[in-house]
């Protein structure tokens, strides 16, 4: 529901659930973000040796 005032579109009313799954995506989407940034600036490991370390991790114990 759109809430006008003098005509003009002042606010909106949503149920939550429609509320919290507009937060989950900006959420993801600011996630993004950052991680584009990281990437600009060198700041990542290649995903085999991000995945062969979480294997050494836990395999370990084994």
């Amino acid at each position: 529901m759109i809430i006008t005032q003098n005509g003009e579109a002042r606010a909106v009313l949503i149920d939550v659930a429609s509320y919290q799954k507009m937060r989950n995506a900006f959420s993801l989407l600011q996630m993004l973000q950052f991680s584009e940034v990281d990437v600009k600036n060198g700041k990542y490991k290649p995903a085999a040796d991000v995945f062969a370390s979480l294997r050494r991790k836990y395999t370990s114990g084994d």
